[in-house]
């Protein structure tokens, strides 16, 4: 896993995004799924999972580099894939 500045961060966008789909009802795909189901704390663990998962999938990821993704583009696409697409 990526050291715990980069974990934090991919943590952050996660929780603001399903924050923002929760406060706004527009929460969709597994994001609504797992929140019918298990309520906050499905969210909670959810979100850390999701975390992991991105940091282990980018964990050599040269964000910025000359030849690298940009970071805002992959957690954005990411987080809809894994949240919001139904």
């Amino acid at each position: 896993m990526n050291n715990l500045e980069e974990w934090s961060e991919t943590h952050f966008e996660i929780v603001y995004s399903i924050v923002l789909r929760r406060e706004t009802g527009r929460m969709t795909g597994k994001g609504l799924a797992v929140y019918e189901e298990h309520g906050i704390g499905g969210l909670y663990h959810l979100a850390y999972e999701l975390s992991n998962k991105f940091n282990e999938l980018y964990v050599d990821a040269d964000w910025g580099g000359e030849n690298g993704p940009e970071w805002f583009d992959t957690i954005d696409k990411f987080i809809y894939e894994n949240l919001w697409k139904e």
